[in-house]
């Protein structure tokens, strides 16, 4: 008989060193996921299309007759794929509610020779922690400051000593008109909050925990509502250094991209700048003016920061002049100025 265990002691026991699949469809699969999952489907999206018709039409005992007609041909496939990435690791399955599918699966792994164990309930099971996960209390502390302060790399370097939530390399998205240059396509919103949620569940429990400012959306997805609250309460701390270091951090970051995928991204911007400014931007950006071109668009990107930071209550707000400090020195500081605010409080 195989084994079975609810979502959370899976998250417990099975952290590590299995083969955990995921035997849905793979429309429903490419949809979301939990992430790390192989699919190994049962059904093709055709075969679940037909089996689903006939459960309506016929019931239960012919839609499974005709499942294990449609899908018995594939059995050898379905054997030599788990073998092939299980490696002798023993294999953890899960289908939509940790019915048939995976429970048929499971049966034809394990009479192959698989060790194999059930998640109760399914991916549905899986959703439902995800959704708990963002309704949890967290000490959250954000970093923030305007474009071009290099935030992510700030937030690489506090992940080496703090507890880090990296919201941009989640959604796949820098989080601006120009975020998605350079980037794999973005997660679907399901696939995105399922990430979160795990990396949220890897921190240990009452962590102090680091997010870059953000807004709710970050290119087309949100950051789910309730943690986005508890952002937006969380104390904020605004790093500051001149124009010419945003600038040349923009540079940096976007300054190799080609000149017609930099203009699509200007023209974007229309509507925020006004056509004058975006001309103006456009005719520096061909004449290869670059600090002239990234110098407009702070004017927008500029008045965008200032209004989301000043919706924050004026206890949370703390500044940091980076100006004067080395990577170490940046790091102790922000870890002393986010501990005494706790402290405080």
């Amino acid at each position: 008989m195989t084994q079975s265990l609810d979502i959370n002691t899976y998250y417990q026991a099975f952290t590590h060193h299995h083969l955990l699949v995921d035997a849905r469809s793979p429309a429903e699969y490419e949809k979301a996921c939990i992430p790390g999952a192989l699919n190994i489907p049962l059904l093709s999206n055709e075969h679940r299309h037909e089996v689903g018709v006939c459960y309506k039409q016929k019931g239960k005992e012919e839609a499974i007759a005709l499942g294990f007609q449609l899908a018995g041909p594939y059995f050898h496939e379905m054997i030599a794929q788990a073998r092939a990435q299980a490696s002798g690791l023993p294999v953890v399955l899960y289908c939509w509610r940790g019915g048939l599918r995976s429970r048929i699966l499971s049966w034809i792994l394990q009479t192959a020779g698989l060790s194999c164990t059930l998640v109760e309930g399914g991916y549905k099971s899986f959703r439902n922690l995800v959704l708990q996960t963002f309704e949890k209390k967290y000490r959250a502390v954000v970093l923030g400051g305007k474009t071009g302060m290099g935030k992510t790399h700030i937030l690489h370097a506090l992940s080496r000593h703090a507890s880090v939530i990296d919201l941009e390399a989640l959604v796949q998205h820098r989080g601006s008109a120009f975020g998605n240059l350079g980037m794999p396509p973005q997660p679907s919103q399901e696939m995105f909050e399922n990430k979160l949620a795990l990396a949220l569940m890897q921190i240990p429990s009452g962590a102090l925990i680091w997010f870059e400012n953000e807004s709710r959306m970050i290119g087309k997805r949100n950051i789910p509502d309730a943690l986005f609250d508890q952002i937006m309460q969380a104390p904020i701390i605004q790093l500051e250094h001149d124009d010419a270091y945003r600038i040349e951090g923009i540079l940096r970051d976007y300054g190799n991209f080609s000149k017609e995928a930099l203009a699509e991204k200007t023209r974007t911007l229309e509507r925020r700048l006004g056509n004058e400014k975006m001309n103006l931007a456009l005719q520096a950006l061909s004449e290869d003016r670059m600090h002239e071109w990234v110098s407009i668009l702070l004017s927008y990107y500029d008045k965008t920061y200032t209004h989301g930071y000043f919706k924050r209550a004026e206890e949370l707000r703390l500044t940091l002049d980076i100006r004067n400090l080395d990577e170490d020195q940046l790091v102790r500081e922000l870890q002393n100025m986010a501990q005494s605010f706790f402290i405080r409080a």
